[in-house]
């Protein structure tokens, strides 16, 4: 929601960074009113872990920036999980970060947006927290809506997905899942698109962490899950709950060593004098050691009964995963795929593989086997609507059906006969009958159909095929194809569209995925400004940001652009230029000016 500067306080001669609001937001009341709240939320805040704020301020012509300090470092960064941080240095992060979120918890401000890019590390190690523009002030007027989601997919907590009120214990979820990135070099959850990261968060575990680094110590690996608890109440009850654990880890850390060293000089040192050939009277200190070899023989017996019975154990579990491997694996295998179901209307009970899930659109059905399936959606007074699909393990697919109304006041014969004869390209008329009817299915003809699976990046392309407009977006599934040969090309505004070619064949799926280039910025140019043979020095701005004066040349993005010129004491005669800047190709405007009061 902003652009970020680094600028020159010419005053004080410091550093600073300014942060504008970004141009197309300019007219949105709501985006400014959450940029001011950025500014008075971390303003009211004063701690070293925290970027300072100098003031907030608005330019002559309406752009708003905050003043703040500038952070000489590098934002965090996610691990190489070859060569991952020690624990001690990721410790020392984490309390940092808490105690600064711990100060803006005090204020009644929760960050909602922690994520290792609002980390800044400077170069003495010092953690400074960015970006409070999604901060809630206790007590404010709520500007998000309830309902809606706000924050970083893989760093936001249940209930923010779920998009519910929030408090603190979102921050403590959130460092809980940087704290496990940084600590294994993987996130706790995962998914190759944005919907699986979120059900991922609301609904499944993540690894344990003693099974992605053996030598973390389990004392903070327990205290990482217990930040990553779904339910906040089962969470630490504060930041400071939390950095007070982190801090006492890190003393244990520190003193573990010394205390193995004390321990150590404490051990009695024992010399064992073999008896004289001679019997004689037992002495007291021989005693000793009879009892303490007695004591050894005991504990060794009973290690070795522990040892019997625990070998034991694992040979029952053996014998019992032989028995039970096929199904074991068939359940671990088979539950590791997504699909995203909608229908228009929404509402449709959704049967897949002919049993009813329960559900009704739209719905993500998770943990669905990999391999060939039929889903069907049933809706009263609506025809019914199947189609065939193939999932593969990890994957996410989307299937959207469109359900035709059934034709009233006919008999059910004619209906179908109707039903048929309204049929469309995207399904075929299949008779309706109750999810529970337990009729034998006669056997599957072989395919005649292929099915065709689109991925793009960045997602949300438009797909054509054979240079007709599907209406869909990427990532999406085409099923029942006829086999041959299709054209399909992506568009994404602001990227070079691209083009395959890919062959369908009947009863097989094809995987495509491109990769879209942006495109080639243009040359916008304004040349110099000539008032009576003299040349003068107006200032341009474009969509309201200064420029410069000219002659400029300016690299941009293509698009739509309103370029403006003003002079003290002169009157432009064509202020404002809407500009339509071509990929690759330059642009120029003029400016003619003359002197206030002349004609």
């Amino acid at each position: 929601m902003g652009v970020v500067y680094k600028a020159e306080d010419t005053k004080l001669r410091r550093p600073v960074a300014l942060k504008f609001l970004s141009v197309e937001l300019t007219q949105n009341q709501q985006a400014k009113e959450r940029f001011v709240q950025e500014a008075r939320a971390a303003s009211a805040l004063d701690h070293p872990n925290i970027c300072t704020i100098h003031s907030i301020d608005e330019t002559d012509d309406g752009q708003m920036f905050i003043c703040m300090a500038y952070c000489d470092g590098h934002t965090l960064k996610p691990p190489d999980p070859s060569n991952l941080p020690d624990i001690a240095t990721v410790v020392d992060l984490a309390i940092q970060v808490g105690k600064g979120l711990a100060k803006a918890h005090e204020h009644g401000i929760v960050h909602r947006d922690v994520k290792p890019a609002n980390l800044i590390i400077t170069k003495d190690r010092l953690v400074k927290i960015v970006d409070f523009g999604l901060a809630k002030l206790g007590g404010a007027t709520r500007i998000t809506k309830t309902g809606t989601t706000m924050g970083t997919p893989a760093y936001m907590s249940p209930e923010q997905v779920r998009g519910v009120d929030v408090d603190h214990r979102t921050d403590i979820w959130s460092l809980g899942v940087i704290l496990y990135e940084q600590l294994s070099g993987e996130l706790p959850f995962k998914g190759e698109y944005e919907m699986s990261i979120l059900y991922s968060i609301v609904n499944e575990q993540p690894v344990p962490l003693s099974e992605l680094r053996p030598d973390l110590p389990p004392e903070l690996a327990e205290i990482v899950m217990k930040a990553l608890r779904k339910d906040p109440a089962e969470r630490f009850s504060s930041m400071t709950e939390l950095v007070e654990a982190l801090t006492a880890f890190q003393a244990g850390q520190a003193t573990r060593p010394a205390l193995r060293a004390q321990k150590a000089a404490d051990q009695p040192t024992r010399t064992v004098v073999a008896p004289p050939e001679k019997a004689s009277v037992p002495s007291a200190s021989d005693a000793t050691v009879a009892v303490e070899a007695r004591q050894r023989e005991g504990k060794a017996g009973r290690a070795a009964s522990k040892w019997f019975f625990l070998l034991l154990a694992v040979a029952v579990l053996a014998a019992l995963g032989v028995l039970l491997f096929p199904r074991l694996d068939a359940f671990f295998t088979a539950r590791t795929g997504y699909v995203w179901v909608e229908s228009e209307p929404e509402g449709a009970e959704i049967v897949l593989d002919g049993s009813s899930t329960g559900l009704t659109t739209p719905a993500l059905l998770s943990q669905v086997a990999p391999g060939n399936h039929q889903i069907a959606l049933r809706l009263a007074g609506h025809r019914e609507w199947r189609r065939e699909f193939a999932l593969t393990g990890g994957d996410t697919t989307a299937l959207q059906g469109r359900l035709a109304p059934l034709v009233a006041n006919v008999s059910s014969d004619t209906a179908r006969g109707s039903e048929a004869a309204q049929s469309g390209s995207d399904t075929e008329p299949v008779p309706s009958r109750p999810v529970g009817d337990t009729q034998p299915v006669p056997e599957k003809p072989e395919p005649v159909t292929g099915a065709l699976e689109v991925r793009s990046e960045p997602a949300g392309a438009a797909i054509f095929l054979n240079g007709e407009n599907t209406r869909q977006h990427t990532p999406f599934a085409f099923s029942d194809l006829k086999p041959g040969e299709y054209a399909v090309r992506l568009t994404y505004p602001g990227y070079l569209s691209s083009t395959r070619t890919v062959t369908v064949s009947p009863g097989q799926t094809v995987s495509l995925r491109l990769t879209l280039q942006p495109e080639p910025p243009g040359t916008l140019k304004v040349p110099a400004v000539m008032v009576d043979g003299q040349m003068v020095f107006p200032e341009i701005f474009v969509n309201g940001v200064s420029q410069g004066q000219p002659p400029l040349t300016l690299t941009l993005s293509p698009g739509t652009y309103e370029v403006t010129a003003k002079l003290l004491g002169y009157v432009t005669e064509n202020p404002n230029q809407q500009v339509r800047l071509q990929s690759g190709q330059e642009t120029r405007v003029t400016f003619r000016f003359r002197k206030a009061g002349e004609r």
